[in-house]
């Protein structure tokens, strides 16, 4: 993913972050479209409402307002890979 963000992946983004009251006082990540579509599609997802998911929902594993979220894979400087879901940890502008 390092590799990923020097071929313009979602670097910008990683140098904005914002605070936002409405989630906690968390930093966000703002992405334009643009940087949102140079993200592969391999880093990108959603979380569907599969079995699998439902049962970690169901757990309290997984909160329930991450189903129908756009996620996405990206690197932070010293935590590695991280998986993160829109309205939480980015939005798309």
């Amino acid at each position: 993913m390092q590799s990923d963000a020097r071929k313009g992946g979602n670097a910008t983004a990683k140098r904005r972050p914002v605070t936002s009251p409405e989630k906690g006082g968390r930093n966000m990540r703002i992405l334009t479209r643009k940087e949102w579509d140079r993200i592969p599609a391999s880093y990108k997802g959603k979380w569907e409402p599969t079995p699998y998911n439902i049962s970690r929902v169901e757990s309290g594993e997984l909160p329930a307002e991450y189903i129908g979220k756009r996620n996405m894979l990206t690197y932070e400087e010293g935590n590695g890979t991280v998986l993160l879901t829109e309205g939480y940890h980015f939005t798309v502008l």
